[in-house]
């Protein structure tokens, strides 16, 4: 509700052409007035201070900056907004939160702005920016270049902005806070440095391991190497460990590295050949013994084709097929196609499809190559297998299609090229959850955009929590909401309407009118599809209940003024029945057809 009536407030108050320094505050007041008395008169009592503190913390600047309203925030600004006052985050948290360069820009205009404020919520100001989801390097150096910035700044754990980035997987942040002079071997409380975090297995990306030591980063025994284990970086691993990094460290389970490789050999062959000899280097006789066995069951076991695709040895994969091993063997769930996908090997993906493997297969998880191609997000691939003949709306062990996942991962590419091949934009999965719905919890923009350009997406369906798409998104529906087109009537109410309801917008002459031009189309190019997908709704509605009164020998339009029934109940009734219903209704009181 807060949202909602602050989100009233502010899209009428933007909205207003006369808008400027001295009228903002009485334009607020007026607004505010009709939507909340009562936070009215709190304000009242603080003698309607720019500055003050609504109910839940929250500034009118915290406002202006949540829905993105620029020329607000700039006025208030101008007025002595104070830009340090918290809901538990100060404004320029919410900017940056919201991954929007442009208010920040605006915010950073404000005087006394405390650049290295701890948000109660989540630390440091240029710790938020590292580790949003949607990494904006652009942003990141918008901050980096204010005065008084300070990049090595370590939140209450000791995490610097470098940690942040090194958890968020964002190599282009972490390049631009290098750059600007931040320190790669700072330790947190844990005594962890960003190469520790970015060797781990939760963090681990080989990309930002090699920055990191590309930069300086110091190796010293205590660098795990479970990262580099699991996702198999031989070059990573015999560089850390010439550098210093302990192979019989343990971890907190008690096993170290050689424990690991042992463990799960098949996975990581080559790290095991590698171990195996500097285990013979150091004279360590039993480990050279356990990875001696290891390696030979490993050959006898299953083969070497899947670590070979794993790794990306082409020719072997190659040499392999050709003496006759299955292209289709499935090992711990996954055959040699879904592991060439996971592990983006496309020369290989390519070489398995012209040779038979299977395009369609699924591993333990319901997932096909195509799931895995569209989470992993190489589009090369993905146009590879729908090429192939991949099936485009197949579902996983969640009910996910490829689409969802390329929506819930981001990949813009890959949900244009699925849409081409027909995906369905309109599918369900295990929690009634359309891709739709997945955009908008990311949020996904791009993603948005272009699956609400599609023909037939529909923005009503109701996931498991009783929410559709346009209760889901709330800071982008406040445009449509506040812009009206006749006497109350809002372009969100022409979005939000179904049936019976967007057919009585249309009985306005002055609604149809306004919607049948198509002007605004570049007002609201995010929501143009759809308002003209409910405009031909509602008029095929309207007809069709205006031929059903004529059947029915009524004169007004409305079903629900039939003498022989209680007023609502006809027009209820009609509230039930489909087009095809009314139609066929028509066709049988001998009526034209409709």
């Amino acid at each position: 509700m807060e949202y909602e009536k602050w989100s009233d407030v502010f899209g009428t108050v933007n909205a207003d052409n006369n808008l400027n320094e001295s009228n903002v505050i009485e334009k607020i007041k007026e607004k505010l007035k009709g939507e909340d008395e009562g936070e009215y008169e709190e304000w009242e009592k603080a003698d309607f201070d720019v500055s003050h503190q609504f109910k839940d913390g929250s500034t009118l600047l915290h406002w202006a900056t949540k829905m993105r309203n620029k020329e607000v925030a700039e006025l208030l600004i101008k007025k002595g907004a104070n830009p340090n006052l918290q809901n538990n985050n100060t404004p320029l948290h919410c900017a940056v939160e919201r991954n929007d360069k442009g208010l920040v820009e605006v915010l950073l205009k404000a005087e006394g702005f405390d650049l290295n404020a701890q948000s109660r919520d989540g630390g440091p100001l240029l710790h938020w920016a590292c580790a949003i989801a949607q990494s904006n390097k652009d942003l990141v150096e918008v901050l980096l270049k204010a005065e008084g910035i300070n990049v090595n700044e370590q939140s209450e754990n000791g995490d610097t902005p470098l940690h942040y980035a090194v958890g968020g997987y964002h190599g282009d942040v972490l390049e631009a806070l290098i750059k600007e002079g931040a320190n790669v071997n700072v330790k947190n409380k844990d005594g962890k440095t960003p190469l520790y975090l970015a060797c781990s297995t939760r963090y681990y990306n080989e990309d930002v391991v090699k920055a990191l030591l590309q930069n300086s980063a110091e190796v010293d025994a205590t660098i795990p190497l479970n990262g580099v284990v699991r996702y198999g970086s031989i070059d990573i691993m015999k560089d850390l460990i010439d550098k210093g990094a302990d192979p019989l460290l343990e971890n907190k389970d008690g096993k170290t590295l050689v424990d690991l490789v042992i463990e799960s050999y098949k996975n990581c062959p080559n790290i095991g050949e590698f171990l195996l000899s500097w285990a013979k280097e150091k004279n360590l006789t039993d480990i050279v013994n356990a990875l001696t066995e290891k390696r030979a069951n490993f050959k006898t076991e299953c083969g070497y084709l899947h670590s070979y695709v794993q790794f990306g040895r082409t020719d072997e994969v190659k040499a392999l097929i050709k003496e006759g091993a299955d292209v289709n063997v499935n090992i711990d769930g996954n055959t040699p196609l879904h592991l060439a996908v996971i592990y983006v090997r496309e020369d290989i993906v390519n070489f398995l499809l012209d040779n038979g493997a299977g395009v369609n297969a699924v591993n333990r998880d319901g997932n096909t190559p195509l799931h895995l191609a569209a989470e992993y997000g190489d589009i090369d691939i993905v146009k590879a297998l729908l090429d192939k003949g991949a099936q485009v709306n197949a579902v996983n062990g969640d009910d996910d299609t490829p689409l969802h996942l390329a929506v819930k991962y981001s990949y813009i590419d890959v949900i244009k090229a699925l849409l081409d091949k027909g995906a369905q934009v309109n599918a369900v999965n295990g929690d009634d959850d359309t891709p739709l719905h997945l955009a908008v919890k990311r949020p996904h923009m791009d993603g948005i955009n272009t699956l609400l350009k599609v023909k037939g997406i529909n923005v009503h369906i109701k996931n498991k929590d009783g929410n559709t798409f346009l209760d889901s998104a709330e800071r982008y529906v406040i445009e449509v909401r506040n812009k009206q087109i006749d006497r109350g009537v809002t372009f969100y109410d022409i979005l939000a309407s179904e049936g019976n309801k967007l057919a009585s917008y249309m009985q306005n002459e002055s609604i149809a009118r306004v919607l049948k031009t198509g002007n605004y189309k570049k007002e609201f190019p995010l929501w143009a599809n759809i308002i003209e997908s409910q405009y031909e709704k509602g008029m095929e509605r309207r007809i069709l209940l205006d031929k059903t009164a004529e059947a029915m020998g009524i004169q007004h339009p409305d079903l629900e003024t039939i003498p022989e029934l209680p007023l609502p109940v006809g027009d209820k009734i009609a509230s039930f029945l489909a087009n095809v219903d009314l139609e066929n209704f028509c066709k049988s009181a001998n009526q034209r057809s409709c």
